[in-house]
């Protein structure tokens, strides 16, 4: 009985495609012995995957730096324990009391980050995170890919549709938003809008060399937390409450062909694989 030229069968830890194919779309082909072999895609980054490596491994740094706290520690839980075998009632109580407050520090310390300055990185996160969710409710003509590697930074969410290319940025603050005189200040920290504009200018640069011509890229800033302007249309800058992105995105009007936001989509789904760019003007996939 002859096989189907598309029948796949298990062959060395991936999976055999006895007959072959002529393209496979986001994956790798390798041929063995006449047989190819599929190789899964990587997997899709994360919103706030950036900032998450950061504030883990400061955290571990942190906590190799903080040896002598957690030696102190261990001393003072096995002088506790063994105390607890030698007293009942309440001095027992006090003992075991002071073992819960010492797991309980660490356990806050770990979850903080190592101190109270790697919570800022611990805020990217949920933003992002609150972004992304947001951004999944968009309709399958939009492409939005998370957390891409540029020069300096990432992106931290880029989204494709007919409405154009959005390199969305992601603001979580506990002070109150404000936005004036081209700039953005949470709390009394401020954020210049050339920043934005630059991010949106690079992202326009790299898709370029791979859609043939560079495309306009409306540069988008959402913010969680208290901004009671909920929607400021900046200088080629647009501040958008978290609750409002959905409703602000869905509204934008048709800017771009069919072909021309397909093209666009393939080019944002290559830049988000590889992983790495050389410089403005390019970037490097990975091997």
């Amino acid at each position: 009985m002859r096989q189907s030229p598309n029948r796949r069968r298990r062959f060395g830890g991936g999976i055999a495609i006895i007959a072959g194919c002529d393209r496979l779309h986001g994956h790798r082909r390798f041929v063995f012995q006449g047989r190819l072999r599929l190789l899964a895609s990587p997997r899709p980054r994360r919103a706030g995957g950036s900032s998450e490596a950061i504030w883990r491994a400061n955290r571990r740094r942190a906590f190799r730096a903080a040896w002598r706290f957690h030696l102190f520690s261990l001393a003072v839980l096995m002088v506790c324990a063994a105390a607890i075998r030698f007293y009942d009632g309440l001095g027992e109580l006090v003992w075991a009391g002071i073992i819960g407050g010492l797991m309980m520090t660490h356990v806050f310390v770990w979850t903080i980050g190592g101190d109270i300055g790697q919570l800022r990185w611990l805020r990217g996160v949920w933003g992002e995170r609150q972004t992304e969710h947001e951004l999944s409710k968009l309709g399958i003509e939009w492409q939005v890919v998370h957390d891409v590697p540029r020069t300096w930074g990432n992106w931290d969410h880029i989204a494709v549709s007919r409405a154009g290319v959005f390199a969305v940025e992601t603001k979580w603050t506990s002070a109150t938003a404000v936005v004036a005189d081209d700039e953005l200040r949470l709390g009394r920290i401020p954020y210049a809008g050339r920043s934005f504009r630059g991010a949106a200018a690079e992202l326009s640069e790299i898709l370029g060399t791979s859609a043939g011509r560079p495309p306009w890229v409306n540069s988008v800033v959402v913010i969680w937390g208290d901004f009671d302007q909920q929607i400021v249309d900046g200088e080629r800058v647009t501040f958008v409450s978290g609750r409002q992105l959905n409703d602000w995105l869905c509204d934008q009007p048709t800017r771009l062909s069919e072909d021309r936001a397909r093209v666009l989509a393939n080019a944002v789904r290559v830049l988000a694989a590889s992983g790495e760019q050389t410089g403005r003007g390019g970037f490097l996939a990975r091997g």
